[in-house]
C-alpha cells in the first residue's frame, strides 16, 4: 500500500475520533490578523526563523505571526494530531515523502487559485521541488530546500586506524573494506563499540544501490514494483549484508526522546561510527556539536555498472486546509519560500 493511501485511511478513521474537539479561535490582536506557523527547529534554526518572522511582520504590519518551533522527532505525528483536533497552525513545514498522503487526506489547502490569481511565477523554483508539492495537477505547497544524500566521515577515526579517506574512486568493495576496519571492540568485552557506517533511519536509502545497479524500484508511471529483478536483488543483498554478513552497521536505534539531534546523529557526533549516510543539511548542525575533523564524500560506485547514485529529498511549506485566514497564510507562505525566507 502506498504511503499516500495509508495516510488517507488513517485520517478518515482518526477524524471520527477527534470530531467535536475544539479549534483555535479566530484571533485578532491590536487590529492585526494573527496566524501561526510551525516547523521542526533546533536552537540554531530557531533563531533564523524568528528573524524571518520579524522581517515578514515589518513588511506586513497588518499580520502577526506566532511561531511554534518543535525539536526532536515525531514532528509529523504531533501536527497530524493538532489537525484532527482542529488546533493546527495556519502555515507549516512538511517533508516531501509524506506530502502526497496529506494532500489526499484533504489537510493541505489547494493554493492553485492564489497562484493563478496573481500569476505567481513558479519558474524561479527547482522544477522537481514544485512537482514534489503538487498532487493530481494542483499545487498544495512551495519548496523550501532540497538536497542529496551524501556520506559524512570522521577524519580523526580514519587516521587513527590507518584508513584512507573516502574519495570519488571508492566502489562497494572499498566501502565495505573501510567499514570493516573501522568496526571495533574497543574495550575488549566481546561487543562492538564502534561501527563503520550508520544511515539515518530511512528505508529509502536502500534504493540508492538499487539505482546505481541500473535497476528501478517502480516502473515509470509508478503503478508496478520492479524491484524483483536480478540487478535489484543483487544490490539489495549488498545493502542488507552490511548488517547480516559484515556486521559493520549499527543494528537499530530506539526512538529519540526529544533532543536537539536524533539518535543516529548523536552516534556520529560522539565518535561511535566512522561514517554516516544522511542529507547534506546535516552539515549545518554538525558544525555546532562536534569536536573532531570531518569530511564529506559521494556514495560508492556500483562495481557492476561503474555508476553511483544518490537520493533526492526536499521539504517545503503548506497551508492547513482549515486555516481561517488563508489569504494571510498565503502571504506568509510566499515569503517563506521567497528570497528572504530562503
Amino acid at each position: 500500500m502506498k504511503i499516500g493511501k495509508i495516510y488517507f485511511v488513517t485520517f478518515l478513521i482518526l477524524a471520527i475520533i477527534f470530531s467535536g474537539c475544539g479549534k483555535r479561535g479566530d484571533a485578532e490582536e491590536e487590529g492585526k490578523t494573527v496566524i501561526s506557523f510551525t516547523a521542526p527547529a533546533p536552537p540554531e534554526h530557531r533563531a533564523v526563523y524568528q528573524q524571518v518572522m520579524r522581517i515578514f511582520m515589518r513588511k506586513n504590519p497588518h499580520i502577526k505571526v506566532k511561531f511554534y518551533p518543535t525539536t526532536g522527532q515525531r514532528y509529523e505525528e504531533r501536527v497530524q494530531t493538532e489537525m484532527l483536533a482542529g488546533e493546527a497552525p495556519d502555515v507549516l513545514w512538511w517533508q516531501d515523502e509524506y506530502f502526497p498522503g496529506m494532500a489526499q487526506a484533504g489537510q493541505f489547502l489547494d493554493i492553485t487559485p492564489f497562484i493563478e490569481a496573481e500569476n505567481y511565477d513558479l519558474s524561479d523554483f527547482f522544477e522537481l521541488g514544485i512537482k514534489e508539492f503538487s498532487f493530481q495537477g494542483r499545487q498544495y505547497g512551495l519548496p523550501q530546500a532540497w538536497g542529496a544524500s551524501i556520506i559524512f566521515y570522521n577524519k580523526d577515526l580514519f587516521e587513527k586506524y590507518g584508513v584512507e579517506y573516502n574519495d570519488d574512486t571508492w566502489d562497494w568493495d572499498a566501502f565495505i573494506d573501510a567499514c570493516q576496519r573501522l568496526t571495533r571492540d574497543i574495550d575488549g568485552d566481546g561487543k562492538v563499540d564502534m561501527f563503520g557506517i550508520q544511515a539515518i533511519n530511512a528505508s529509502s536509502y536502500a534504493f540508492i544501490p538499487i539505482w546505481a545497479a541500473g535497476a528501478e524500484v517502480l516502473n515509470e508511471d509508478k503503478t508496478k514494483c520492479t524491484i524483483n529483478t536480478p540487478e535489484a536483488r543483487r544490490a539489495f543483498r549488498w545493502w542488507a549484508e552490511r548488517w547480516t554478513k559484515h556486521k559493520i552497521q549499527i543494528e537499530s536505534f530506539a526512538e529519540a526522546g526529544g533532543g536537539v539531534v536524533s539518535i543516529p546523529d548523536q552516534a556520529f557526533a560522539e565518535g561511535k561510527v566512522g561514517m554516516y549516510e544522511t542529507g547534506a543539511y546535516f552539515a549545518f548542525s554538525l558544525r555546532s556539536f562536534t569536536k573532531f575533523r570531518w569530511g564529506i564524500a559521494y556514495m560508492p560506485i556500483c562495481p557492476f555498472t561503474g555508476k553511483r547514485s544518490t537520493r533526492y529529498y526536499g521539504d517545503g511549506y503548506a497551508i492547513w486546509a482549515k486555516s481561517k485566514h488563508p489569504q494571510e497564510a498565503w502571504e506568509l507562505l510566499k515569503f517563506l519560500a521567497g528570497p528572504v525566507g530562503q
